[in-house]
Order: structure tokens, then sequence, then C-alpha cells
């Protein structure tokens, strides 16, 4: 669980994250498949798991944030 105040930038990151990948089930779905490669791959500790996922999350915030 995280608290954020509703007008802070992160908490609209993650917002518009979510919103987009409720919008784009192609791009959902490669999410996944990034999120189970790292954890086979054994990247399962919290700062591993984040950055094998940061490259796809920064793709996606750009493209929501650039319209």
């Amino acid at each position: 669980m995280h608290l954020n105040y509703l007008d802070a930038e992160d908490f609209k990151k993650v917002i518009a994250f979510r919103d987009y990948l409720r919008e784009h089930s192609r791009e959902a779905k490669e999410y996944t498949e990034v999120k189970k490669r790292a954890i086979k791959e054994g990247k399962q500790e919290t700062l591993s798991y984040l950055a094998a996922k940061s490259s796809m999350i920064q793709e996606i915030l750009k493209k929501v944030f650039e319209k």
C-alpha cells in the first residue's frame, strides 16, 4: 500500500501508467511478460526487479505525457 497526496507527481504517474495499460491490452501483456522475465531471471530483490521494468515504464509514461 502506498500513501500519497492526490496532486503529487508520483501519484499522477502511477495513475497515468495504470490507465494507459487498461486502455492498451497489447502493451499490458508485454509489461506482464517483462515482469515474468525479471522474476525468472532471479531479479526478485526489489531494486533489481524495479530496474528490470524501468525502461518499459519510462517508455509508456513518455507516451502518456507527450499527448
